[in-house]
């Protein structure tokens, strides 16, 4: 669930499997304030014995100058 502040097109999840960038997915006005399901490919040459999951979420509530630790800038998941 992203924040309903967030401006979309500004917004995005990066998806990384082992420290490789895999995927990234867009926030889109239709997901703001709304629970949503992402399905998410992962490219098994990556995979190996221990594997890390990481997902960073670049959020803007702006396109002027922002604080990072705003209040708008969330995104729940789960």
């Amino acid at each position: 669930t992203p924040s309903p502040s967030l401006i979309p097109k500004l917004s995005h999840l990066r998806i990384f499997l082992n420290d490789e960038l895999t995927n990234v997915i867009p926030i889109t006005t239709e997901m703001l304030g709304q629970l949503t399901r992402q399905r998410v490919a992962l490219d098994a040459r990556y995979l190996t014995d221990f594997n890390r999951l990481r997902i960073e979420f670049v959020g803007h509530y702006t396109d002027l100058c922002e604080d990072l630790a705003h209040s708008s800038l969330w995104l729940d998941i789960s």
